[in-house]
């Protein structure tokens, strides 16, 4: 596993990183051991005070370095900043039917959600009851329940800043969803069986300005895709990309996950993310791969959770399963003034037939416009349980 350092380092002039290592060999034909890394920084106005990065400095800010390694691990503390409004229900929703709950409250936002299902096949109804939601009669999240919060189709469980999945299917978000005037939650079967539904939504006070976003949230699959496969394994080697989501408007890139269902004993992951932002021609953001992006490398498969990054189901990394995994770009959200096309490279070492569905979650502006549409046909597939004869 990779390390993940999330600790800024600010300076003013100019920065240089190096690694040192004495097992490090380097001759004209080889550098071994190799070595992956992605380094992101941001970069302020000419006139901003920036104090450069110290071993005084790190000193100096022990204390509240400490205390935010704390709070990361309340994820569920970050919005209790006043007394919530709570509205729950429960409901039993039947094949091809839908409950909505209406909030009406201005200058709010949604804090927290939690819900738990409970149904005959309790997998296919994590993918076949969808999430949507609607802020100030703008519809801007759609996406399997599973997805949404982490889990896909599988019982899995993980803990993150935005979201949380414990060992009894209990889910949780903890997106902040912010909206002038009224909300709306909806939980739509799509499915042939009837699902339980316990739901708790909080409430909490939000003042609206002229810098504020509505939350977003769009999902789709990739059903039965061909992957290319490595040359030197009898595959063409021609990978390709396919595409979080296209926007255009003005917003932020805030964090995406993927749901891999592997049906070859090869890893599929060594596809590079390409981010292109407001129309350029260069991705600004483009990778190492699928597995360095997700915060860990080789492609163990082993599960972890940590407050940005997890992986809850790494089973399909080697061989036929699933694999889940989740990026929340908490502190390199990517800003975009008119427009941003989210990709991944889809590079497996065999010639496979695999899903590969992609859960994108950003902030807007209206207007604008996104590519990726509910597709309630997308959702209502069987999910793939049969290791023999998986799809």
């Amino acid at each position: 596993m990779p390390d993940n350092l999330y600790l800024p380092l600010p300076f003013r002039e100019h920065c240089r990183i190096t690694y040192e290592c004495d097992a490090i060999v380097i001759s004209a034909t080889s550098r071994k051991p190799s070595i992956y890394y992605n380094i992101c920084y941001r970069q302020y106005k000419q006139d901003a005070k920036v104090i450069s990065f110290s071993k005084d400095e790190l000193m100096n800010a022990s204390a509240l370095i400490a205390g935010t390694c704390k709070v990361l691990q309340n994820p569920a503390g970050q919005n209790k900043k006043g007394k919530n409004k709570i509205q729950d229900f429960s409901v039993s929703i039947s094949s091809s039917d839908s409950v909505k709950k209406d909030i009406i409250s201005g200058n709010s936002a949604i804090s927290r959600i939690k819900l738990s299902i409970n149904a005959e096949y309790p997998e296919q109804a994590l993918r076949s009851m969808v999430l949507s939601l609607t802020f100030d009669d703008r519809t801007t999240v759609w996406v399997p329940v599973g997805d949404f919060f982490g889990t896909a189709y599988r019982k899995t469980t993980s803990s993150t800043w935005n979201s949380k999945v414990d060992n009894g299917l209990m889910m949780e978000s903890y997106w902040l969803m912010p909206f002038r005037k009224s909300a709306s939650l909806s939980l739509i079967n799509y499915g042939d069986q009837n699902v339980q539904a316990d739901c708790i939504i909080e409430v909490s006070k939000y003042r609206w300005n002229s810098r504020s976003m509505y939350f977003g949230a769009s999902w789709h699959e990739y059903h039965q895709i061909l992957t290319a496969g490595a040359e030197s394994t009898g595959g063409t080697g021609r990978h390709r990309d396919i595409n979080f989501a296209d926007i255009k408007g003005s917003g932020v890139y805030a964090g995406d996950a993927v749901t891999v269902f592997n049906t070859v004993d090869a890893w599929w992951g060594e596809g590079d993310e390409k981010i292109f932002v407001d129309g350029e021609s260069f991705p600004s953001c483009i990778g190492t791969g699928t597995e360095d992006y997700y915060g860990y490398a080789w492609c163990r498969p082993e599960p972890f959770s940590h407050p940005f990054i997890a992986q809850p189901s790494g089973r399909g990394n080697f061989h036929p399963g699933t694999t889940i995994n989740m990026r929340y770009r908490v502190l390199d959200a990517i800003p975009f003034g008119s427009s941003i096309s989210s990709n991944i490279e889809l590079w497996h070492w065999l010639q496979a037939v695999i899903n590969y569905s992609l859960t994108t979650y950003w902030y807007i502006i209206p207007p604008y416009e996104i590519n990726i549409k509910p597709l309630p046909a997308e959702v209502i597939r069987p999910i793939p349980v049969d290791l023999d004869n998986p799809l």
